[in-house]
């Protein structure tokens, strides 16, 4: 059983506004090993080289010990993309389509945004950037076909 950042309830877990979010939260607590630590829901300020300050989030950084990081960003509902012109779209419950950000391109930007501000910190060395770090999106509401 994984630790969780932060640690929440039964009834906490199904308040996050995500469904999708709180199905892979259960699933990283239950089934990562005990010596993962999982953040759910990281936030970020993070200064530009010009001094401009803007905000970040990743649904999820896992910390597998001191061996890698993984960023992995939860996608809900049915899930589309038409390739030719690199537009994605959620489909709820309901089946209303709802353009949605390309997913991959929000995990990688966080995964950069991540290693930005660690380097911040003044205990990081050049030892830490041998450190993989990756990411990865997850669509738990689609079936295997």
């Amino acid at each position: 059983m994984a630790t969780m950042v932060p640690s929440l309830t039964v009834e906490e877990i199904a308040a996050i506004p995500s469904r999708a979010e709180a199905k892979v939260y259960q699933a990283f607590r239950d089934k990562l090993p005990k010596d993962f630590l999982v953040f759910h829901s990281l936030k970020w300020i993070l200064r530009s080289d010009s001094g401009k300050a803007r905000d970040g989030e990743a649904d999820f950084l896992i910390c597998a010990g001191e061996r890698a990081l993984l960023i992995v960003e939860v996608k809900g509902g049915g899930i589309q993309v038409d390739v030719a012109t690199q537009s994605w779209t959620s489909i709820d419950a309901q089946g209303t389509r709802h353009p949605i950000k390309n997913p991959f391109d929000q995990a990688q930007s966080a995964k950069y945004a991540i290693r930005a501000k660690l380097r911040e910190h003044n205990q990081w060395t050049r030892d830490h950037e041998k450190l993989p770090l990756g990411h990865a999106v997850f669509f738990p509401d689609l079936r295997d076909v």
